[in-house]
């Protein structure tokens, strides 16, 4: 009956009770599932794998069909499948898994499929919601303005009435400030809520896939951690410790949104941690690779105006703060390039003053970003005593 409950919770469209049902969900998985090897049903587990194999593939299996449910109409599923509580639930689920046990061990195979699919989905989920956050162009995903984002949205208000969805929530209870349905008023007839309660989903959703993917990247041993007399089976692939890596990179220098680029932040600093450990050339290499790629995309100012920079300060936060010799590696080339940056007014080819190419106010000047940068750094605790030369 408590699963039942928590299973209800983390399907709930208010944070609260999810995050309130994925902590039921946690506390069962370790007490009952883990220790003491009961097995308890979440829907469409195998009956023919271990208990705490059982109980992770039926976290999987509703959050695909959730994720589906996006992939058909971001409103409806906004209302009637949330994602964020499911997220949430399975991030805690990879994080008590006792990888180094017996059980694991023999189902290492079983386990290492798990977690490919679960990565897979939450990759799935971003690129359902990427194309409301962000805008294409030739450099990549760019931040998308505010215009674009509500034009996006009008698409899918107007996808989701043609399917006869809208009136399904004319009676929609009513809620709290946490209520993705749009507070006390529901969301009635008015496309503003409607606007709101699609964005909500959005952000909180990849804010809990960047937990999932972080918690996938760092919990299970790697094949570039193991020695093959260890005896531990490895569960992660370099490959998909790279992809996750620039999943979150992706995420963390396209969205524009704060609160959703802020999430992002602490999962890509504790992915580049992970990587930047590894003993594989081609993990450790690519954080510095993605601070340089920082540095120089403010350089050609192809960065789109945003409030501070948007995430590309805390892009470089998280490549000097995940680990401490990296700190120490990379600091010093950091600080010089962006004070050179800074103060460099000619920094356009052929000696020109750097300005604005459209002259609509659309980029920002190379120094804009490096001073963001730079107030980045010398805000971040973790930098305090290390900026102090600066």
């Amino acid at each position: 009956q408590l699963l039942r409950r928590a299973l209800h919770l983390v399907s709930s469209t208010r944070a609260g009770e999810s995050e309130s049902g994925a902590l039921i969900i946690r506390w069962l998985f370790r007490k009952f599932v883990v220790l003491q090897g009961m097995r308890l049903d979440t829907g469409d587990g195998s009956s023919d794998v271990p208990g705490d194999l059982g109980f992770a593939a039926g976290l999987l299996s509703r959050i695909v069909q959730c994720r589906q449910a996006a992939e058909r109409n971001l409103l409806d599923a906004a209302q009637h499948f949330p994602l964020h509580g499911l997220l949430t639930a399975a991030q805690y689920v990879v994080a008590e898994i006792d990888y180094q046990s017996s059980d694991v061990q023999t189902h290492a195979v079983q386990w290492q499929q798990w977690l490919q699919a679960l990565a897979q989905a939450a990759i799935d989920i971003c690129s359902v919601v990427l194309g409301v956050l962000t805008s294409a162009s030739p450099e990549g995903n760019i931040p998308a303005s505010f215009r674009e984002m509500e034009t996006k949205i009008d698409d899918i208000i107007r996808s989701a009435e043609e399917m006869n969805i809208g009136d399904s929530v004319d009676g929609a209870d009513d809620g709290d400030d946490e209520d993705l349905l749009g507070g006390e008023s529901g969301l009635g007839g008015s496309a503003g809520p409607r606007q709101q309660v699609i964005l909500s989903y959005c952000w909180r959703a990849v804010k809990e896939v960047s937990g999932v993917l972080a918690a996938v990247a760092t919990c299970p041993p790697g094949s570039d951690q193991v020695s093959l007399d260890s005896g531990v089976a490895p569960l992660l692939e370099p490959a998909l410790l790279r992809q996750i890596g620039e999943l979150l990179h992706t995420l963390l220098t396209s969205i524009r949104h704060r609160g959703a680029f802020s999430a992002v932040h602490p999962a890509f600093t504790d992915v580049c941690g992970r990587m930047f450990r590894s003993p594989a050339a081609e993990l450790n290499q690519r954080v510095s690779q993605w601070l340089e790629q920082c540095l120089d995309t403010a350089t050609i100012c192809r960065v789109s105006v945003t409030r501070r920079s948007a995430g590309w300060p805390l892009c470089l936060l998280a490549t000097l703060t995940c680990d401490k010799l990296a700190m120490q590696a990379l600091l010093p080339r950091a600080m010089n390039r962006i004070f050179a940056l800074a103060a460099d007014l000619q920094i356009a080819d052929g000696g020109e003053p750097a300005t604005d190419e459209l002259g609509d106010g659309t980029t920002d000047l190379p120094q804009v970003h490096a001073i963001n940068m730079l107030r980045a750094l010398l805000d971040d605790h973790t930098l305090a005593s290390d900026v102090v030369p600066y």
